[in-house]
């Protein structure tokens, strides 16, 4: 579960076509979406606006998990390659027996 999402102001425009009461559910729709809770009823002009704003968050959600995983492989790559130089460091002082 998410714990943050991005809504775009160019989605005012839209949503200001709808009374408060829609705006209302069309926020707990979105709300409910991104932690994943069952969706509100909503009227036909609600349900268009907020078909538009979840494909938005699925394609920003799916944006997100690609970074992560770049991240995480760039982590890993970067932890094994400062392992192997460990590796390859003389220890400072001779080794006897």
């Amino acid at each position: 579960m998410k714990n943050s999402f991005v809504l775009y102001t160019e989605y005012a425009k839209h949503i200001g076509l709808l009374s408060m009461e829609q705006r209302g559910i069309l926020f707990t729709a979105v709300m409910n979406y991104a932690t994943g809770i069952e969706l509100p009823k909503m009227e036909a002009a609600t349900e268009m606006a907020f078909s538009f704003i979840k494909e938005q968050l699925d394609r920003d959600d799916e944006t997100c998990n690609v970074i992560r995983k770049d991240l995480e492989k760039k982590r890993q790559q970067k932890k094994k390659k400062a392992q192997a130089e460990a590796e390859e460091v003389e220890p400072p002082f001779p080794m006897t027996d």
